[in-house]
């Protein structure tokens, strides 16, 4: 949502946008608000659990042994020390859940415009970016993962970011 607003208040510098995972509105639910205040470690859990569409990606990518569920908790884990601030997760949310501007920006958007979904995103749902990638003339790819589309889909993710910037300005 952030490339989204910056290409609107930018469109003469903005050649192309990419959204991942991403739909407008991006509404929270209150309960994982309170939690990423309450219990950072808890929602972080829960944040992991609904993001990944499988238990174990197949063929063990990007390798035998990669446990992508545990390295993407101590990710976050790590980003939020590396700031210092417990309530990032909360801010993110809260930033999330408050934007409502999405579709006056994605109309000032002229750019070639891609959204890469994850088939299974339990956290962003496909069907609620329907009315952005319609405001953005958006080039829609769906992949086989979840709202941890890189994670879990690589190669199509990679596919997908090739394709738009492939893509001419009109």
């Amino acid at each position: 949502m952030i490339a989204l607003q910056a290409a609107a208040q930018a469109p003469d510098r903005a050649t192309h946008l990419a959204m991942l995972g991403s739909c407008v509105p991006m509404p929270v639910p209150q309960a994982l608000l309170d939690l990423s205040l309450s219990d950072v470690s808890a929602a972080i859990d829960r944040v992991v659990t609904f993001s990944f569409s499988t238990l174990a990606a197949k063929p063990s990518f990007p390798g035998p042994g990669v446990w992508l569920r545990g390295a993407a908790r101590g990710l976050m884990h790590q980003v939020m020390q590396a700031q210092g601030d417990t309530r990032l997760f909360h801010t993110d949310f809260n930033a999330c859940n408050h934007y409502v501007a999405g579709l006056q920006a994605a109309a000032r958007v002229p750019c070639p415009a891609a959204l890469v979904l994850g088939q299974w995103d339990q956290m962003t749902l496909p069907k609620n970016a329907r009315e952005v990638a319609q405001a953005l003339k958006a080039t829609v790819h769906n992949v086989p993962a979840g709202h941890f589309l890189m994670q879990e889909s690589p190669d199509p993710v990679l596919a997908a970011l090739r394709s738009l910037i492939c893509a001419r300005a009109s």
